[in-house]
């Protein structure tokens, strides 16, 4: 999990660095537990078959606000960090849904891409693309990689439950949207999803 590796990278470091990593710790606990309680409520209101509220978000601003949050990080790693979403795209989506899925996909290709390796996220129409130079996850793996609790095997020396994709995958149907892998040998790993029209 990623707070537990700020929590290593905070016990490794002093000074303004510490601070740096303290702040991200703090920020990343706040946003799991209104992800919790969205999560909590968002269940329950399909449960009672009430309608979600949706709010308009720029995609690319939400995914800057990710990188943001996660800079100590990538320049712990020295990670290559790119964001070619169209500034227009925007979409009716619940806010902390999107950001319960971009925080686990962004997390997850910073977690196993490896030092000095690069990150890029992009758009095809309403089709939002996470490319890494991590491990290319085989075959097997992939048909596996969104139910719960399942990991891939260059995962497992990671610490983690094997839910984030699960639970991203849960979140990204519940607006009607689609989530696929692709990896490519020796290059790396592309995630795919669907966001609604806005």
């Amino acid at each position: 999990m990623l707070m537990k590796h700020y929590t290593e990278l905070i016990k490794s470091s002093e000074g303004q660095q510490q601070q740096e990593f303290l702040n991200a710790l703090e920020t990343i606990s706040h946003e799991l537990l209104e992800s919790s309680q969205f999560m909590l409520e968002m269940f329950k209101e399909i449960s009672d078959g009430k309608a979600q509220c949706h709010s308009q978000i720029y995609i690319k601003n939400l995914i800057d606000s990710r990188f943001e949050l996660f800079t100590p990080l990538i320049e712990q790693k020295n990670i290559i960090c790119e964001n070619h979403i169209r500034p227009s795209l925007l979409s009716y989506i619940p806010k902390s849904a999107l950001t319960i899925v971009l925080n686990n996909l962004i997390g997850n290709a910073l977690k196993f891409t490896p030092v000095n390796g690069r990150i890029t996220i992009k758009n095809h129409s309403r089709i939002i693309q996470i490319l890494d130079t991590a491990p290319a996850i085989v075959d097997h793996d992939r048909l596996k990689i969104f139910e719960a609790f399942k990991k891939a095997a260059s995962e497992k020396s990671h610490s983690g439950f094997g839910l984030g994709l699960h639970i991203s995958s849960e979140l990204i149907d519940s607006w009607g949207g689609k989530i696929w892998l692709k990896s490519y040998p020796n290059q790396g790993n592309q995630f795919s999803f669907t966001i609604p029209n806005a």
